[in-house]
């Protein structure tokens, strides 16, 4: 956020000029029916710029939904059996950690395993590790036991891990970038 109201400070007088041009030709083309009320012509003159900020802002909110995350970072199409429960983490400038809970049937596990490139992973010393990382990076509290499976991708620019429960339906997917 300290870096949004940074690049916003420095970069608003390059938008000033765009802004003021974009007011003056609506002001020009809007009948005078309208009066000469000044706020009345002020906010139908800033009206097309909120409507550019409301989409902007849906465009961001619809990125970060639990669909397009799960499209995002582990493969698209979306399996028909997967129900996503939870999602949390963060990014930060230099890492990121984020966290993905869903359920899967075992036939579509198998097949998003096979093709996004995960193979079977060794990570039982770690579990205790992998649950404090978990509940305090993405607040989601979970109890990865030893009746879960993990997978790893094959991929080097970000870690990808899939915790699977043995004895349900159950899915974790961990993306991990430090």
């Amino acid at each position: 956020m300290a870096w949004g109201l940074a690049w916003g400070t420095l970069l608003w007088p390059f938008f000033v000029v765009p802004q003021l041009l974009i007011q003056w030709i609506i002001s020009k083309l809007l009948p005078r029916r309208f009066g000469a009320l000044f706020l009345k012509r002020l906010l139908i003159v800033n009206f097309p710029i909120a409507l550019i900020v409301a989409g902007l802002l849906f465009n961001e909110y619809v990125a970060v939904s639990p669909k397009s995350n799960f499209e995002r970072m582990i493969i698209t199409p979306i399996p028909a059996s997967v129900r996503i429960v939870q999602q949390g983490g963060f990014v930060a400038m230099d890492s990121f950690f984020w966290v993905l809970r869903f359920q899967i049937s075992n036939s579509d596990l198998k097949k998003l395993l096979d093709d996004a490139g995960f193979v079977p992973a060794f990570e039982e010393d770690n579990l205790w590790l992998w649950n404090e990382r978990i509940r305090g990076n993405a607040q989601i509290h979970i109890r990865i036991a030893d009746d879960w499976q993990a997978y790893a991708s094959k991929e080097k620019v970000a870690k990808k891990y899939i915790f699977y429960n043995t004895n349900s339906s159950e899915v974790v997917f961990v993306l991990d970038s430090h």
